[in-house]
């Protein structure tokens, strides 16, 4: 899990979604939450997701190790 958050508030123009980025959140020793916004939302929601960077590649689990049929019981 990431140490901070990001904040985003969700809008609509010409039938189209943005997320604008308004803020960071930090996560505390007891799960809370630190806020810090640079604008406030209009509507009074906001998002907050988990930071990915954007040139992280995805995440894939590894490949089971192979199953060795060679083992007497």
């Amino acid at each position: 899990m990431a140490d901070f958050k990001i904040c985003y508030v969700l809008s609509e123009k010409n039938g189209r979604n943005f997320w604008n980025r308004i803020g960071v959140a930090f996560v505390n020793g007891d799960g809370s939450l630190t806020v810090k916004l640079t604008a406030l939302p209009v509507s009074g929601e906001m998002q907050i997701r988990d930071y990915v960077p954007r040139d992280a590649p995805p995440v894939v689990a590894p490949p089971a190790p192979p199953i060795d049929d060679d083992i007497p019981f």
